[in-house]
């Protein structure tokens, strides 16, 4: 229990010059950081390191002019929403020497004009950094307002803190909590340091990290308006996956369980989130998230098998539907190989409309017998 040691970020974020000040986006695959040539450098510019599918700080970029100026950016600060940057610049206007500004990010690459927070939250004197409650009620900054002009390289010792509430103009945007807690699927203890992910139905990111060390707990941002995707997975449990309805992203007054199942436990499991078009075998790009699971338990398990069964419902003739089924399990088994899994510990097989699981006679059933199981030899 306790503070694990610190571990020293790759070399695309630390490099030979001065990083300082991160500030980690609520989906955990965004840091924003400062980097120049020293801490007073002229130089200071605001930087993001995206963090690939595969747990990498894979790419690293220096945010647009929109955001960075001529003038010195430091003191990043990203909302809980994701959207909403908070910093300070030495641009024009300005009231002190440094101001207050936020930015809202529209996309990956683009952001709105920077605003200055005006007074009463900016002073003649220099400000030094700003962070907002997740509510978006209440707001706290570091400041040297009312004391005497000090040399510049005494006013850091003359900051103080102040509490202030958001002005309407610069709330960030509304989200809401959900937990979520990782168990075993047997005895419902808290398992922690899963991998959890939450993607939209658009594979817009939502949420990626751990479960809590100790409770096993996660809790994730979002905006309420749709249904996600979750998928858990820890070395040694087969993975987990599911569709989380709007109405259960909801509601607070229950933790929505993640169960995981030990590898010695099972000997298949269904893959919940592997999409294809109607009566088509081409896999979707929204099944990524669930195939890097698979993909990610051979791996961890290379003296592991596996092979890959498609089934349908009983929508269309017998043999369309086998074929069906067949192609469908195809396209998994060389999306593997594809990607690096040895052809040899694959096998692909269709069970058609043979094997339902539920009724064929409502369109949920329907949904539950088209499906693609893993069994694991």
């Amino acid at each position: 229990k306790g503070w694990g040691f610190p571990e020293l970020l790759p070399g695309n974020i630390n490099t030979k010059r001065w990083e300082s000040q991160p500030t980690l986006g609520p989906d955990g695959t965004t840091l924003y950081f400062v980097r120049g040539s020293h801490s007073q450098a002229d130089d200071l510019d605001i930087m993001v390191a995206y963090k690939d599918d595969e747990g990498i700080w894979s790419r690293v970029e220096k945010l647009p002019s929109e955001v960075n100026s001529s003038g010195r950016e430091r003191s990043p600060f990203i909302h809980f929403d994701g959207t909403t940057l908070y910093f300070v610049s030495e641009r024009s206007p300005s009231i002190g020497g440094s101001d207050f500004f936020m930015a809202r990010r529209l996309s990956d690459s683009t952001w709105s004009e920077p605003e200055n927070l005006g007074f009463p939250l900016n002073s003649f004197g220099d400000e030094f950094s700003l962070v907002v409650n997740a509510a978006g009620t209440h707001g706290y900054l570091s400041s040297n307002r009312g004391k005497d002009i000090v040399p510049e390289q005494d006013a850091m010792a003359e900051m103080d803190l102040y509490e202030f509430v958001v002005p309407e103009k610069m709330k960030p945007e509304q989200r809401l909590f959900k937990d979520f807690v990782v168990v075993h699927s047997a005895t419902r203890i808290p398992l922690g340091l899963a991998n959890v992910k939450l993607k939209g139905l658009d594979e817009k990111e939502v949420y990626t990290g751990t479960s809590s060390k100790n409770t096993g707990l996660v809790r994730a941002m979002h905006d309420g308006a749709n249904d996600l995707r979750i998928s858990a997975y820890k070395k040694g449990y087969l993975p987990y996956s599911a569709i989380v309805s709007k109405v259960e992203l909801a509601d607070n007054s229950t933790l929505y369980e993640l169960p995981l199942t030990p590898l010695k436990s099972a000997d298949s499991f269904v893959l919940r989130n592997l999409l294809f078009d109607t009566d088509k075998s081409e896999l979707l790009a929204a099944s990524e998230q669930e195939l890097r699971l698979l993909k990610k338990l051979l791996l961890d398990n290379p003296s592991l098998n596996a092979t890959i069964i498609g089934h349908t419902d009983n929508q269309g003739g017998r043999s369309y539907n086998q074929k069906l089924s067949e192609d469908r399990a195809t396209a998994v088994l060389q999306w593997l190989i594809d990607s690096g899994i040895e052809s040899g510990r694959l096998k692909a097989q269709g069970e058609g409309m043979d094997k339902p699981v539920a009724t064929n006679d409502t369109e949920e059933g329907r949904a539950l017998n088209r499906r693609t199981e893993v069994r694991l030899r």
